[in-house]
């Protein structure tokens, strides 16, 4: 029984996969999607500033290092760059939140797959999930490290080593999803605090 639970979980994660993969495809290289006026062109105009000498800090500095690095190593200009990564996002976040929805147990599933074909429905979603930002990947991250500091508080009254690295790749790859993730972690031990189960102090 639980086998074949986990095999129909991977099938239905593989088959939103390649929906997410088709529909990309399709979105991108198709209808020729545009790179976006806000994120995207935003962080064309930060990659030619750093490129003329512009110094840091900026809000997603591993999504940028990312970049530069892929542009590097594979020959490719920045637009096209930007592009493909903001491919791989856009096929790879939403599974990968589903999945961890699912593996964190924070609610029924099922819910979730009901409201995809809502989501995909409107073009508030559709819009922002074919952008390339770094906050697709980083809220996985703030969700990710949300999920283990409730639990390791819960558990232990302190967090572990697992948080602490989490922790600090979401302050490397973008800020705002760094913060996301600190203010959470601290209403989670300030609850666990009050309640006299938190360590730390």
């Amino acid at each position: 029984m639980k086998r074949a639970r986990i095999f129909y979980s991977l099938l239905a994660f593989a088959a939103l996969l390649t929906f997410t993969a088709a529909l990309t495809g399709y979105a991108r290289w198709t209808l020729g999607y545009p790179l976006c006026g806000t994120d995207e062109q935003n962080y064309l105009d930060i990659f030619a500033w750093l490129d003329n000498g512009g110094v840091w800090p900026i809000s997603g500095p591993g999504y940028a290092e990312l970049i530069f690095a892929l542009r590097h190593g594979m020959g490719w200009e920045t637009p096209s760059t930007v592009v493909t990564v903001a491919a791989v996002n856009s096929i790879l976040v939403l599974p990968l939140g589903l999945w961890l929805w699912y593996r964190f147990s924070l609610g029924e599933s099922r819910w979730a797959w009901r409201c995809l074909p809502w989501l995909f429905a409107g073009s508030y979603f559709i819009g922002p999930w074919l952008e390339g930002r770094p906050q697709q990947f980083g809220m996985l991250l703030a969700a990710t490290g949300a999920w283990l500091a409730h639990r390791d508080l819960a558990k232990r009254g302190y967090c572990g080593i697992a948080f602490f690295l989490l922790w600090l790749g979401c302050f490397g790859y973008h800020a705002l999803s760094f913060v996301v993730l600190t203010a959470l972690t601290f209403g989670f031990w300030a609850r666990r605090f009050v309640q006299g189960q938190a360590s730390y102090l």
